[in-house]
């Protein structure tokens, strides 16, 4: 169902309710106007009985005519009245039909004692026993009139009676569908809400965890809504943008691969010194050893300590080209811990041969018993050599005399480990430090300007943070720092790329 559906369904549901209950007020109402409408009626009998009670004894004791006109049409009108009761309702039916019968018993015993005054007025022969039935009659009548009058009002508190019921019925009647008009609207708009605002909760967490790196997540909504609609739209962005980032971070790793080529291209003499300076050494202990051997005696100690010699030379020419086959692999990222100091003595006994022919004087500081660092080996130490390269070319435009390079690793608050390469060479140009490490912002001549970019991309995404500055004495000083994560269970997922 729509949510433009669910909202209507609402403002529905409240009309439907008030229409119900304005119903049930109307018909309410009509109750109550008609029990009153009944309960005027039975103070309109009350007051006709009275009435005809009066007019009763007038007649009576002045024997007028006057009084036994108005007798027979009080009579009358009581008579219509209970009539009236009696057809139109069924409160009192017993009453209504005794004060029928007394009524008409009052009508007879009436009409007796009008006939018995006109033969008393004729001179009648019987006129003492025509006394004594008046007086008998009169008798009766009063008692019915006493009847009537008492039942009259028995029937005004049983309609009382009923309409207090009926008012207190319609109250609770109305308190009710309030209480369960309330219930329902309450539950079905918490219904409506929940199904709207659960969705969006989770659309909220889902942009959330995409917006910290996870292109992996996905709603996955069943809902046939907007929200649901929505939800799908958001599922294929995220896939296209993990498909956007996948091609994203394979172009970085190409870039950062050559990168580091062109790099290891430009150390192609150092590179070449170094793997001589073994092969040479190898040759030499491998014609003294055969020297030594083609004696009459040859001199065994003597050849096992050239022997000795070749296999360390093998392996400081094999440790080399190891060096050299990590840095230009394309392998996947390998995050592990590593010694800092380590990865920066590696890198720089690949560069030393050069900072030999370039006359450059190298100094290093490391702290020792430096905590453990969660990276990649390969992509720091590519910072590492792209700092210690772009530092060679600075130093190079200075004179042989004052060029310089120090590599240093110390603690950077609690929590960090920083890596500062200072040089002497000719610093920074008057611009905005942060220029550097934007792509293809370049201050050489044949530079592309890729290599400081990739270093704190490479930087960044092992949650740390390169800067650089100039010195006061002159040069600059570019460093980087890395968090230290020595426990394994609290180690950052790093971002690739």
């Amino acid at each position: 169902m729509k949510i433009s559906t669910k909202l209507k369904i609402i403002p529905l549901c409240i009309l439907i309710i008030t229409l119900l209950s304005t119903s049930i007020l109307m018909l309410s109402y009509q109750a109550i106007y008609s029990n009153s409408l009944y309960s005027k009626k039975v103070d309109g009998v009350i007051v006709n009985t009275y009435k005809l009670n009066s007019l009763t004894f007038e007649y009576l004791q002045y024997h007028e005519e006057r009084p036994f006109i108005q007798w027979q049409l009080q009579n009358t009108e009581l008579h219509t009245q209970l009539k009236s009761l009696n057809a139109k309702e069924k409160i009192g039916d017993e009453i209504l039909f005794r004060l029928f019968t007394l009524q008409q018993k009052l009508t007879t015993l009436f009409v007796q004692v009008a006939q018995e005054h006109d033969k008393k007025q004729e001179g009648a022969d019987s006129a003492l026993l025509n006394n004594q039935l008046v007086v008998h009659l009169q008798n009766q009548m009063t008692v019915i009139l006493c009847s009537m009058v008492g039942l009259a009002v028995d029937l005004s508190q049983k309609v009382h009676h009923k309409q207090v019921k009926t008012h207190k019925t319609i109250a609770w009647g109305l308190f009710w569908i309030s209480i369960i008009s309330g219930i329902f609207l309450a539950l079905f708009s918490f219904s409506i809400a929940k199904s709207i605002l659960q969705p969006l909760k989770e659309l909220k967490d889902a942009a959330d965890i995409v917006g910290s790196g996870n292109f992996d997540h996905q709603i996955r909504s069943s809902s046939k809504d907007e929200i649901g609609a929505v939800s799908k739209k958001f599922d294929f962005m995220v896939h296209r943008l993990r498909q956007e980032t996948d091609k994203q971070s394979q172009l970085q790793s190409e870039v950062r691969h050559l990168d580091r080529v062109a790099m290891l291209g430009t150390l192609t003499a150092a590179i070449a010194h170094e793997i001589n300076q073994p092969l040479a050494a190898i040759l030499t202990n491998a014609q003294a050893a055969k020297r030594f051997l083609s004696f009459q005696e040859p001199d065994l100690n003597e050849v096992q300590e050239a022997l000795t010699d070749i296999v360390a030379d093998d392996k400081r020419a094999a440790e080399v080209i190891q060096r050299l086959r990590a840095l230009l692999s394309k392998n996947a990222y390998k995050l592990e811990n590593e010694d800092i100091n380590i990865l920066v003595r590696e890198i720089i006994s690949l560069v030393k041969s050069d900072l030999i022919i370039r006359k450059i004087r190298l100094e290093e500081e490391y702290t020792p018993d430096l905590p453990e660092l969660y990276c990649d080996k390969i992509q720091i130490q590519q910072v590492i050599l792209n700092l210690i390269m772009n530092s060679i070319d600075s130093v190079c435009h200075t004179s042989k005399e004052s060029r310089s390079i120090k590599v240093t690793t110390q603690f950077y608050g609690i929590d960090f480990i920083s890596v500062s390469i200072c040089d002497s060479g000719l610093g920074i140009p008057d611009s905005p430090t942060n220029l550097l490490f934007e792509p293809f912002h370049t201050t050489k001549e044949h530079g592309l300007g890729m290599g400081l970019p990739i270093s704190k991309t490479i930087v960044e995404s092992h949650s740390g943070r390169i800067w650089a500055e100039n010195n006061s004495s002159g040069g600059a000083t570019f460093t980087f720092i890395l968090p230290v994560q020595n426990d394994s269970t609290n180690r950052v997922e790093y971002v690739k790329g």
